[in-house]
């Protein structure tokens, strides 16, 4: 007898515009199919690394009151500027403790992570920017 097909999860927010469709799912929501449960695993991860990340390099602004947004903090040596490359990254998140980093994971802090993070960073930077330029 045949399986079952797997059903999408029923997503718990749609933005539609003119050309595009989002849907918005919660961790316990998440598409099940083949590989899905490493790839949800690795995407846990590097965004608690890009959470690592902004909350080094960014700061809230306070001091205008109408601003509610991040500017970018001019990187000194009490962070080292750990995204200059990836094996400052690695071992900076080796450093931290976190949970996605352990002895065996480097090649992937260095190979994956770093380069994924950075990406998503500058994605946010950028849309600070332009939040903060209009």
């Amino acid at each position: 007898m045949p399986r079952k097909k797997t059903l999408p999860p029923q997503p718990y927010q749609v933005i539609k515009t003119e050309d595009l469709e989002i849907e918005l799912l919660d961790t316990d929501r998440i598409h099940i199919g083949k590989g899905s449960h490493k790839k949800n695993a690795y995407e846990a991860k590097k965004w608690k690394l890009v959470r690592m990340v902004v909350d080094d390099y960014l700061t809230t602004v306070e001091d205008p009151p109408t601003a509610d947004g991040f500017k970018k903090v001019t990187k000194t040596s009490r962070f080292n500027d750990y995204l200059k490359n990836a094996s400052k990254f690695a071992n900076k998140a080796i450093f931290r403790g976190s949970e996605t980093s352990d002895a065996n994971d480097v090649s992937a802090l260095r190979k994956r992570f770093y380069h994924d993070v950075l990406k998503e960073f500058k994605i946010f930077v950028q849309a600070i920017k332009n939040k903060n330029s209009s």
